[in-house]
């Protein structure tokens, strides 16, 4: 995707949580993440994978990167829509 056309669809995305009256945190450009403990994460808003190792798994998120320590991380499932880690969790961080 050029440049130009990211900041069309950026722009879009403005204008349509602005319509809305929606909070940022919803917004399509904003990762969402849910835990169930330690042991699974579900992330909507993941655009590739840059690192995978057992204790390592990192993800571009746009503007940032979320990068899930611990051990025994797996990746159980990536798509567009959504993507699943597994194992035990220690931190997430948020780099961008």
């Amino acid at each position: 995707m050029t440049a130009r056309r990211k900041q069309r669809k950026k722009a879009s995305e403005q204008k349509i949580v602005g319509a809305l009256d929606m909070p940022k945190i919803l917004s399509p450009s904003v990762p969402h993440i849910e835990t169930e403990g330690n042991k699974e994460a579900v992330i909507d808003g993941c655009f590739g994978i840059t690192e995978y190792d057992n204790d390592r798994i990192s993800l571009n998120a746009g503007s940032l990167t979320v990068t899930f320590c611990g051990s025994d991380l797996t990746l159980c499932s990536y798509s567009d829509e959504q993507t699943v880690i597994k194992g035990s969790i220690i931190s997430i961080e948020f780099t961008g």
